[in-house]
């Protein structure tokens, strides 16, 4: 079997939803915080600059850059069913469930929460399969597990 990797560049898309979510989330913490203690802090008031912005920016830019959308391409592969078994045996024992999608199989997360957090890390797996060929879409830090298993052998 031939398997090969491929990754696309940086969504801009995802880095600002992302970076919003990001804004938002650290932000609402650090109020929250602040309501509790009885303190009022602003944006820009000493050094809560640098957690209330630096840090989401920051960690979304490092975040997309490092887990960009990829594909995993299977070839020259036996049986085909096997493969896709294999693949969704993978896929559950990972967190995911299964679902038909237009001829696809799309792997959504197995919790409601893990559902809700995939409008802003897009942590689904799409997988096509064509007569030679199977596609699996999904991000890196999804994709890297599949990689080595079916690459080198080596992970469950």
């Amino acid at each position: 079997m031939n398997v090969e990797s491929k990754f696309y560049k940086i969504s801009i898309g995802e880095l600002i939803k992302l970076m919003v979510f990001m804004l938002v989330l650290t932000n609402g913490f650090i109020f929250l915080f602040a309501a509790m203690i009885g303190r009022e802090i602003f944006l820009f008031n000493e050094m809560f600059w640098v957690l209330q912005v630096g840090y989401p920016v920051l960690y979304s830019v490092i975040h997309s850059s490092i887990n960009r959308n990829g594909v995993l391409r299977f070839s020259e592969y036996d049986y085909q069913s096997e493969l896709l078994d294999e693949i969704g045996g993978l896929a559950v024992k990972r967190g995911y469930l299964a679902s038909d999608n237009n001829g696809d199989i799309l792997f959504v997360r197995r919790t409601k929460f893990g559902r809700f957090f995939n409008k802003f890390y897009s942590d689904n797996i799409r997988v096509k399969a064509d007569e030679d060929e199977v596609l699996m879409f999904s991000k890196r830090n999804r994709l890297v597990p599949f990689l080595m298993k079916f690459k080198y052998g080596k992970g469950n």
